[in-house]
Formats: C-alpha cells, structure tokens, sequence
C-alpha cells in the first residue's frame, strides 16, 4: 500500500486516516470533538456501534488538547448515533482541538482492545483484539 494515499474511511465521505470504521474490528472511532462538560460528550467522525456501559479507551495527541484524558477510559452512559456520553468531568481539561492529522489521530478503543499507554506512535497494536464477531 502507498503510504501517500489517501483512504475514505467505511460508511463515511471522509479522507482521514487509514481506512478503518465502525465495521472494522476492533472498533477503532475517529473522534471530532469532545465537550467542557459534565459527563463529557465525545462526537465521533462516523456512526459507532459502541454500547451503553461500555468501557472506551483515548487516544488523544497533544495537538489535539484535551491530553488530560489520554490513555484514560470511561464508560458509555448514553449514546446517539456518532456521539457517546463518557462519565468524565472535562470541564477544567484542555479544550477539544481539531486537527486531520491521519499520522497521528484522535481516536476512541473499546478498553479491551487495549491502549499501550507510554507510545506516541498510533499502530494497531494500540486497538487490536481482532477476534471475528458472530
């Protein structure tokens, strides 16, 4: 695969990061914008299928801000189609910043996937538990 080419990622018109989606196991989201709130409200880049009281892990990269909640899980109180509600208080975080940066993205784990905390390189190794579903 040519590293220079770009990738639309499943069910999105998307050209961020490689092509993985909500389809793709683990499920490995893209997230747009995280809240200064209480429960924090975290808006993904496509839909998810992530589940009420599930556990998420972040991987958020310092151009992104908010790096008080990187390498940190939650749990899912409440969800809509591309954003999850997350029992974290966020308002005293860095703001929510942004940036396309398919090298290094901003993304949401199941926590069983595992998130290597300490790297700063984004592999799959960081959100692999690539088990087939039934």
């Amino acid at each position: 695969m040519n590293n220079s080419s770009i990738h639309v990622v499943p069910g999105g018109s998307s050209n961020y990061g490689p092509p993985f989606g909500a389809n793709f196991i683990p499920n490995l989201q893209y997230i747009t914008n995280i809240t200064q709130a209480n429960p924090a409200v975290v808006t993904f880049l496509d839909s998810t299928n992530f589940t009420a009281a599930e556990w998420i892990g972040f991987r958020i990269p310092p151009a992104n801000g908010m790096i008080q909640l990187n390498n940190q899980s939650a749990q899912i109180i409440s969800l809509t189609s591309n954003t999850a509600t997350i029992d974290i208080d966020t308002r005293n975080f860095y703001p929510f910043i942004y940036v396309q940066d398919p090298q290094i993205p901003c993304i949401a784990v199941p926590v069983s996937s595992g998130i290597i905390p300490g790297t700063t390189a984004i592999t799959l190794e960081d959100a692999f538990d690539n088990e087939p579903t039934t």
